[in-house]
This record gives structure tokens, C-alpha cells and sequence, in this order.
């Protein structure tokens, strides 16, 4: 069976499961204090070898962003920015990409969170992105 297929099947199945991916946030939502906000990355993927950090926050179409997400996106590109100038990642490349699609993303709108720049991809465009065989520019 083929790497999409199998990504297919496994989002029907998680589908008729009601999966929720976490029990913390919910946990941390109802039971701490209010004066803070939690919430998560839905990922990153990390070449050593190329040196690329890609931090990865994923919407569904019809899902809204929260003003206090958006806040700590833009903490995290601070944070990053600072990691740079340690001579230990001056030649890194950091990414922070907010892609909004439905799985399993036959089709995605990928946002730059740095430049704020958005491209509508094809799945194939969205794996290259995410493998790093392409660079977002470059779509």
C-alpha cells in the first residue's frame, strides 16, 4: 500500500475514533489558573544535516486562529531569531509555516509566519515543503 493510501485510511479511522490528540491542554484549561495561556505547536520537522527548523502550526478550513496563539507564534520567532545569533546556529535556517487545510490535504494554503507571505499548494507542493526538498519561496 502506497504512503498516501495508508495517510487516508488512518484520517478516516481517527475520524470515527473522535480522536482528540491530547489530554494535558484540556486538563491544564479547566483545572489552572486563568492569567495564562496554554496551547501547543502541532509540530516541527528538523533537518540536522541541512541545518532547517521548520515549526509548524496546522487550521482546519473552517477554524479560527486565537489572538493569543498568534502572540505566541510571534514570541516563538523572537526566541528563534535570538538562537541565531549564537555562533552554535548562525547558519541554521528557522521556518515557522501555518497551514491551513483539511486533511488528508489534497490541497493546503501555507502561510509564512515571518513575512506573512501565503501560497495555495497541491499535496505534492506541501510534502516538498515539509521534506525540504523545495524551499517555500520557490513555490
Amino acid at each position: 500500500m502506497d504512503k498516501l493510501k495508508e495517510y487516508e485510511i488512518f484520517c478516516e479511522a481517527r475520524a470515527k475514533q473522535n480522536y482528540y490528540k491530547g489530554e494535558i491542554l484540556p486538563f491544564i484549561n479547566k483545572v489552572c489558573r486563568k492569567d495564562m495561556t496554554s496551547g501547543d505547536i502541532d509540530g516541527f520537522v528538523w533537518d540536522y544535516k541541512k541545518k532547517i527548523l521548520i515549526v509548524i502550526e496546522q487550521k482546519w478550513t473552517q477554524e479560527r486562529q486565537k489572538q493569543s496563539q498568534d502572540m505566541f507564534l510571534q514570541f516563538i520567532i523572537t526566541a528563534l531569531e535570538e538562537a541565531k545569533k549564537q555562533p552554535r546556529l548562525m547558519d541554521w535556517f528557522f521556518y515557522m509555516f501555518k497551514i491551513v487545510g483539511d486533511p488528508p490535504f489534497h490541497s493546503a494554503t501555507v502561510e509564512n509566519i515571518y513575512t506573512r507571505e501565503i501560497k495555495n499548494v497541491t499535496r505534492t507542493q506541501l510534502i516538498d515543503i515539509l521534506e525540504m526538498n523545495i524551499r517555500f519561496e520557490d513555490v
